[in-house]
């Protein structure tokens, strides 16, 4: 059985670590291959803030938030990273790694954003969610087909997929974009 934490606690615990993650990428973008690799360097870091039981108690890794009507097939969308903070309240983390500023870039974010809106459930019992992106690039480089900088590019995306937020507990993080 799970006891009542402190969701409060628990999200300041969860972002510091999400800030911790995005220094890692700072100091070195290259450490990672795949997005994978962060999720188990983020796993890694949750070890530093929270106790190994409580880790086994209350997160579930890919957890299942049910199947929006993007998904394809019998595909079920699945958030990175859930913890349950008490009161039947959880806190999502969505990270998308190492992708291109143009369209798909735009498309990933509004993805992860749909995806951790997609289930009413979920939704309502949501007490924080976040979209990390962490990407790397050239901001002055001049984006293929846009006519604009890549950074101009990241910007208005990153604006988009804020823009497609509807509600206040779910948070895009851009700190992670270098350009």
């Amino acid at each position: 059985m799970i006891k009542e934490t402190n969701c409060d606690k628990v999200d300041k615990k969860i972002r510091a670590t999400i800030d911790k993650i995005i220094k890692e990428f700072k100091e070195n973008p290259y450490a990672w291959n795949d997005e994978r690799q962060v999720h188990y360097d983020f796993f890694k870091l949750l070890f530093e803030v929270f106790s190994s039981e409580e880790i086994k108690e209350y997160f579930i890794w890919e957890y299942r938030v049910g199947r929006p009507s993007y998904a394809r097939g019998n595909k079920v969308a699945e958030v990175d990273l859930g913890m349950f903070c008490g009161n039947g309240n959880w806190i999502a983390v969505e990270f998308e790694f190492n992708l291109s500023p143009g369209k798909s870039l735009e498309e990933e974010l509004i993805r992860c954003v749909e995806k951790l809106q997609s289930s009413p459930k979920c939704l309502d019992s949501m007490f924080r969610g976040y979209v990390v992106p962490l990407l790397r690039r050239d901001g002055q480089a001049t984006a293929q087909g846009y006519g604009i900088t890549y950074s101009e590019l990241c910007t208005k995306n990153i604006q988009k997929a804020e823009s497609s937020i509807r509600v206040s507990n779910i948070k895009l993080i851009s700190d992670g974009i270098i350009l």
